[in-house]
């Protein structure tokens, strides 16, 4: 990895979670990649991206279409031979809403941040989350506690984003609740 670049990680959510370079951001490639890309990476930055096997060139050509071309290089999504070169992976646990439901029940409150709207908040939350928009959560990382969270969105997108932002900025025990707001109310509402 070049000094100063920055990682951009645009595989699954899924493959993210499982393995990934440390300190490297992801936007999945589908979705509002671009959108959120904008977001959470400067144009200026040079960076160097993740893209799951054969979806290198599309990667590089959506990112170039809205203004990021100071791509260095990309690297294979597989990290088997990343990690099998002695580098090192980080991953981010994937928790369903019934087991984050389930741990709550046995443990009390767990951490939870919310990355949604303002509008999305307002709407309805967990009583117990902390609420930080996910494009303010950079700006913001100080008033989010450096402690083990599970981190919710509408569908899990934005907050596997989120997971890797707060990984980048040194926080180490982060899980993405899987299927987000809509996964979390269908869990709750099955009792």
């Amino acid at each position: 990895i070049v000094k100063g670049a920055t990682v951009l990680d645009t595989r699954s959510i899924s493959d993210f979670g499982t393995a990934h370079i440390p300190g490297a951001v992801h936007v999945q490639l589908e979705g509002m990649f671009a959108p959120w890309v904008g977001v959470v990476v400067r144009p200026d930055e040079d960076l160097i991206v993740v893209a799951a096997t054969s979806r290198e060139t599309e990667a590089v050509t959506r990112l170039a279409r809205v203004g990021y071309d100071r791509i260095l290089g990309w690297i294979d999504g597989e990290m088997t031979a990343w990690a099998s070169a002695g580098n090192t992976v980080q991953s981010v646990t994937q928790i369903s809403p019934e087991d984050l439901k389930n741990a709550t029940k046995r443990a009390g409150p767990l951490l939870i941040l919310d990355v949604r709207t303002p509008a999305e908040w307002d709407r309805a939350h967990i009583s117990s989350a902390i609420h930080v928009p996910l494009a303010q959560l950079e700006s913001r990382m100080a008033e989010v506690p450096d402690c083990p969270m599970n981190v919710i969105c509408g569908t899990g997108f934005r907050s596997s984003i989120a997971c890797s932002l707060l990984q980048r900025a040194g926080r180490k025990d982060v899980a993405n609740v899987v299927g987000g707001w809509a996964a979390w109310q269908a869990a709750n509402n099955e009792e």
